[in-house]
């Protein structure tokens, strides 16, 4: 999944920054926040001996925890399964509240077991990116996340999760990449909590029940250059607020929704920079739009699943880079 390499690529560079500074020095362990790790240690089940590292004195250098070279703090924790090849199972013990210099947290792809998730972390305010995405959380996701204000990055996708109010995402002012897939958001006033995020620039919503909305305020406060709402209930509707929403979308993927007839045009102009276009599995129909043709930086159409007359050689002739693959497929 997009949203998926878009966090190991973010991660990677997080780590890089962290060598650069590192460099060959021997970063020494506070022992308080040793202690602390130990104890959250102690609130997981390690079937894997994942966490086998977590005994030396040098907590620096045990796995998944990373410390600054200038102050020796613990600054960022990775215990993403896909890293290590097997699941942690237990609780997200309070303890972490002692690492006061958490930035980075990811625990991405464990078990815990259908517990939610606590609101504790609500106080960890000097998160900057925060990752739970399938980790078999459950419940209501705590608004206490709209404390951490200094969040940049929020991934909560793939648990069995619901959200009843999304009014906490206003505090989150320096909120960049939102992956809330697979959390029910029909209760909520989805739309005018996300535009209240002026800094937004990934939004993932997949699967999560979304219908149209009508913005009270104006949809192209933000400037996104990808959005993700697939398998949702967007009605063609929708089209008009989507083609305010920004001028920088350089990825967009609707399909598996309810649009129905032809795109307009209106919305096509709109997207000036687009790369990868994705509206398969809808309900549109007419001919294929020959404004589709003047979307100069196009490489991938998916058209399929809808009913469409027309053919892609007709419009775009060479023009089709090697990057459309097989196009014949992307529409029916």
């Amino acid at each position: 999944m997009i949203s998926d390499k878009k966090i190991a690529i973010k991660f990677l560079l997080f780590v890089l920054v962290c060598l650069f500074v590192l460099g060959d020095a021997e970063v020494r362990c506070i022992e308080r926040e040793r202690e602390a790790l130990l104890s959250f240690k102690n609130g997981l089940i390690d079937d894997y001996g994942c966490l086998s590292s977590w005994q030396s004195d040098k907590c620096c250098k045990w796995y998944g925890v990373w410390c600054s070279n200038t102050t020796g703090h613990v600054i960022a924790l990775r215990l993403n399964s896909d890293d290590y090849g097997g699941k942690l199972r237990g609780e997200v013990g309070s303890s972490l509240l002692k690492l006061h210099h958490l930035n980075y947290l990811d625990l991405g792809s464990n078990d815990f077991g259908g517990n939610p998730i606590p609101k504790f972390i609500g106080s960890t305010k000097q998160l900057q990116h925060l990752y739970l995405v399938r980790s078999n959380f459950s419940g209501i996701v705590p608004p206490q996340i709209g404390n951490l204000t200094n969040l940049q990055s929020l991934s909560l996708s793939f648990n069995s999760l619901r959200i009843e109010n999304l009014d906490w995402l206003s505090s989150l002012s320096q909120l960049s990449y939102l992956d809330l897939s697979q959390i029910d958001l029909s209760h909520t006033n989805w739309l005018q909590n996300i535009l209240s995020v002026r800094s937004l620039d990934k939004l993932y919503l997949n699967s999560c029940n979304i219908k149209d909305a009508e913005p009270s305020v104006n949809s192209s406060s933000i400037s996104l250059s990808v959005i993700s709402m697939y398998s949702n209930n967007l009605t063609s509707s929708s089209f008009h607020w989507l083609s305010n929403i920004s001028t920088n979308l350089v990825y967009m993927d609707i399909s598996g929704n309810a649009l129905d007839g032809p795109i307009p045009d209106s919305f096509i102009e709109r997207l000036v920079l687009i790369e990868d276009l994705y509206l398969s599995g809808n309900k549109l129909e007419g001919q294929i739009p020959k404004s589709l043709s003047n979307l100069g930086h196009l490489r991938a159409l998916l058209l399929y699943g809808n009913g469409f007359k027309g053919d892609l050689d007709d419009l775009f002739g060479n023009n089709l880079g090697k990057e459309y693959l097989n196009h014949s497929k992307f529409w029916t």
